[in-house]
């Protein structure tokens, strides 16, 4: 028996994850277990206002769950212990042959209660919607409008305007990358992008570690390009401070980001194929920002006892041993001329990666859990070790504003015309 000190809510969605993990085998349970636990026994957010999104997997479905608290009105204000329902959750499930986007938003919309196969959801969700004053019960009920803010208009900062691009535009680039023959236009306002697309070909699992690496190259969104790009082209923005409450703009979110922690491309295998390697999925895992970073495997079947460079380190603390800190020390260095030394890294992460693929194909072809184990730790600390000998040959070639020829690296060309269009860009030819 659970109980809850005055009726608050008891679950976040770190813990309802945690439970459908030790309950389920399927995506489908997932969804149902998650939902209806944080219906009877109450579900928060980071803050009042916030909700969750979760895409979840097995080797046949994927599904998308969305979920908001039912405790507290849209002002984030308590209204105690919900008579009916605790929290407002439905699933949603992506059809065959889709690829379906979450960006920091609801993207579940018009809920079909006769559509048992493709949607679950709250049991009173659209009782409570009516008493909330959220919905006014005609026609089928849009999640994402009913129980989210309007992107259009929702501050996330004070002040700060509302910045809808911040999820429209990953969206749009996706979708226009996956399914170019739907001519999808970049627009303000996300939830004007259906739920999922169906995609123009099957996609590799290189295709997709692709995505997670864009800057919306070769568009007129590209973000190595302009003034904000400063004369070596990086693609990275910093975010908040001063200046944005004081001159209000928006630039797109890149897909790949320099905060970014960590990236998960979580692979369930066919039964087939399960059978064969010995491992029913692997979650291919690249630390920080995966626009240069490494996608390495973790096999489901490993039974690694060594501390490997995945699980040691602090990022408070630089140590050698931590793969999070190789390729985040780099990405920082890159910093100083992103587009030269972009020009070494991206190939060299395209060649390690290839290797890594080949060696986890091998791994997967010897059908055991030993062999799936050995390689992991194989691929690991030699992915780890390769990035830190890239480290040290590019600190060395880019120092103190100049390009020293080492490590038979060739000296990168064309420097003045891209550094030329900044400085006129931001008025330096006049007084």
């Amino acid at each position: 028996k659970i109980e809850s000190p005055e009726g608050f809510p008891l679950f976040a969605v770190s813990n309802l994850m945690q439970i459908a993990l030790e309950r389920c085998k399927t995506a489908r349970c997932a969804i149902e277990t998650m939902g209806k636990t944080a219906e009877k026994y109450g579900f928060y957010g980071e803050d009042p206002e916030s909700g969750e999104t979760l895409t979840v997997t097995d080797n046949s479905e994927t599904w998308i769950f969305n979920i908001a608290s039912a405790d507290c009105d849209r002002k984030g204000n308590w209204d105690g212990p919900g008579a009916k329902m605790r929290a407002a959750w439905v699933g949603q499930r992506v059809p065959e042959g889709h690829v379906a986007v979450s960006p920091n938003l609801f993207t579940i919309k018009e809920i079909d209660p006769d559509d048992k196969e493709n949607f679950m959801f709250a049991e009173k969700i659209h009782e409570v919607a009516v008493a909330k004053g959220l919905w006014d019960g005609k026609g089928l009920m849009n999640y994402a409008a009913t129980w989210g803010p309007s992107p259009l208009t929702h501050v996330y900062l004070a002040g700060v305007p509302p910045v809808p691009r911040y999820m429209s535009m990953r969206l749009w680039r996706i979708y226009s990358r996956v399914a170019p023959s739907l001519k999808l236009q970049p627009h303000i306002d996300p939830w004007t992008f259906p739920f999922s697309v169906p995609v123009d070909k099957q996609l590799t699992r290189r295709e997709i570690f692709e995505l997670t690496r864009d800057h919306y190259e070769g568009t007129p969104f590209d973000m190595r390009l302009g003034v904000l790009a400063g004369p070596f082209g990086t693609p990275n923005r910093l975010e908040h401070g001063e200046g944005i409450t004081k001159h209000h703009g928006e630039y797109p979110r890149a897909i790949s980001i320099p905060r970014t922690a960590y990236s998960v491309v979580a692979e369930a295998l066919p039964d087939h194929r399960a059978e064969k390697a010995a491992t029913p999925g692997i979650a291919w895992v690249a630390t920080d920002t995966p626009s240069t970073s490494v996608y390495v495997p973790f096999f489901a079947t490993a039974k690694s006892e060594k501390l490997g460079p995945y699980q040691k380190g602090s990022r408070f603390q630089l140590t050698r041993e931590s793969a999070w800190w190789a390729f985040n020390f780099l990405a920082n260095w890159m910093e100083i001329n992103y587009r030269d030394m972009s020009n070494i890294v991206i190939p060299t992460m395209q060649s390690v990666q290839d290797q890594v693929d080949a060696q986890s194909a091998a791994a997967e072809d010897a059908g055991s859990a030993e062999a799936l184990t050995a390689a992991q730790e194989t691929i690991q600390a030699e992915v780890v070790s390769k990035w830190w000998d890239l480290s040290d040959k590019l600190v060395a070639m880019f120092t103190d504003g100049y390009l020293n020829e080492c490590a038979g690296q060739p000296l990168p060309q064309k420097r003045d015309a891209e550094g030329c269009q900044v400085s006129a860009g931001i008025g330096y030819p006049k007084e």
